[in-house]
C-alpha cells in the first residue's frame, strides 16, 4: 500500500496479534506505532483495516470485528486532513476515499463523523482551524458556503416579500381607484337636477315706468 513499507505493514500486524494476547486495545497499538513510525493515528488505523480487509490475513489472531470509535486525536486529524485537502482542490469525498484506502466501511465511518464533526461540535472544528492557521497551512472553512447560502436564501426571501407587499399595494390602490370612482357617482345621482320648468313657463314681463307691460 502506497506510503507505508513492508516492513510497517509486518511490524502493524505483529503489534496487533500481540494486543489480541495481552487483552489491550487497537487504539493502544494505532498510537504507539503512530509515535515509533512518526504517522499520524488515524492513517494507520485506516491501514490496518484496509490490511484485515485486502491482505487475507489471519482475523482469528487479529482485532478485527470489534470497530473502536475514534480517538480525539484521530477525529481532529480527520478534520485536518478534510479541510487541507479540499483548500487544495480536492472533493471532501476523494479526501475521504484516501484516508479510508478504499475502504467503503472505513470511508462511510469518516464521512459519518466528519458530518457529525461538523454539525454538532463546532467548537472543535474551530479549534483545528486556529491551529492550522497558526502552523500557516491553508484550509477550506465548512461553514462558508453555508453562510453565503444562508445569505442568499435571505436575500430572495426579502425580494419575494417586498415585491408581495408591492402587488398588494397595487391591488389596494386599484380598489381604492373603483371605490372612488363609485363613490362619485353616487354623488352625482343624489345632487338635486336643476329644474327645467323655467323654460316652460318664461319669466313676467317686468313694468314699465308707466306702469304698463312692455
Amino acid at each position: 500500500m502506497k506510503g507505508f513499507s513492508e516492513q510497517e505493514k509486518n511490524e502493524l500486524i505483529e503489534m496487533a496479534k500481540l494486543s489480541k494476547k495481552t487483552g489491550s486495545s487497537l487504539s493502544k497499538v494505532f498510537l504507539e506505532f503512530a509515535r515509533k513510525n512518526k504517522r499520524a493515528g488515524g492513517s494507520v488505523r485506516n491501514y490496518y483495516y484496509f490490511l484485515i480487509k485486502n491482505e487475507r490475513l489471519d482475523e482469528k489472531e487479529l482485532q478485527s470485528k470489534t470497530v473502536e470509535p475514534f480517538t480525539k486525536c484521530e477525529t481532529v486529524e480527520i478534520i485536518e486532513k478534510i479541510l487541507t485537502g479540499t483548500a487544495n482542490g480536492k472533493s471532501v469525498r476523494r479526501v475521504i476515499d484516501e484516508l479510508s484506502f478504499g475502504n467503503a466501511k472505513m470511508a462511510l465511518r469518516i464521512q459519518n463523523k466528519y458530518r457529525n464533526v461538523i454539525s454538532c461540535d463546532r467548537p472543535l472544528v474551530e479549534l483545528v482551524m486556529k491551529g492550522l492557521k497558526q502552523k500557516g497551512v491553508s484550509f477550506k472553512n465548512p461553514y462558508e458556503n453555508k453562510k453565503e447560502k444562508s445569505a442568499f436564501l435571505y436575500k430572495r426571501l426579502q425580494r419575494e416579500i417586498n415585491g408581495l407587499f408591492e402587488k398588494i399595494a397595487l391591488k389596494e390602490k386599484k380598489i381604492n381607484e373603483k371605490l372612488r370612482q363609485r363613490i362619485d357617482e353616487l354623488e352625482g345621482e343624489l345632487k338635486p337636477e336643476k329644474s327645467k320648468t323655467k323654460d316652460f313657463f318664461p319669466d313676467k314681463q317686468k313694468p314699465d315706468e308707466n306702469g304698463g307691460n312692455s
